[in-house]
């Protein structure tokens, strides 16, 4: 798990329009635990209407999983680097994944060979789980945008708080 929990990318579309900011014909990556053929229509609606009418690419990949199964634990780093030179033409895709491996290299290197190994099997893995979001003509989706805080009191931990009796000597906190 990632510091702001799995799938991030997806999370923050389902609750934000971070899509308002989108320039015309720009590449959307989803870090989403769903493929192509189903995070479309997990989207929310409003969504995919600015995906439709920005005319953005859509890319995903569960680059919690890759990392996991590459033996990354929850560090995404490199599944999303890879991904992003891959689809963003920054740089041709060949060239790209020969500077990722080169700075995993040198940045890893005292770490030993199976921890620089272990993020080369994270790129190479990245590559062969990218898949691109098929984009329709016209929006599908009936979801709505998810509250950015739920609604109600937060879930109980189990633990209950302290109580303090009147004159007690302790600071009740």
């Amino acid at each position: 798990m990632t510091p702001n929990g799995p799938n991030m990318g997806y999370r923050l579309i389902e609750k934000l329009d971070v899509l308002n900011i989108a320039a015309p014909g720009a590449t959307l990556l989803v870090n989403s635990p769903f493929g192509s053929q189903d995070l479309w229509e997990r989207l929310p609606r409003a969504a995919q209407d600015r995906i439709i009418d920005r005319g953005l690419h859509v890319w995903t990949i569960d680059a919690d999983r890759v990392a996991r199964d590459a033996g990354l634990g929850s560090r995404t780093n490199s599944v999303l680097q890879t991904c992003f030179f891959a689809v963003s033409g920054v740089l041709p895709r060949a060239t790209a994944i020969d500077k990722i491996k080169a700075a995993i290299e040198k940045t890893y290197h005292a770490k030993g060979a199976e921890v620089v190994q272990r993020n080369f099997d994270a790129v190479d893995r990245a590559l062969a789980a990218l898949e691109e979001v098929p984009v329709p003509r016209a929006a599908s989706g009936s979801r709505r945008r998810l509250p950015i805080v739920a609604a109600g009191p937060p879930p109980s931990s189990g633990t209950s708080s302290r109580r303090c009796s009147r004159g007690a000597a302790t600071t009740c906190r």
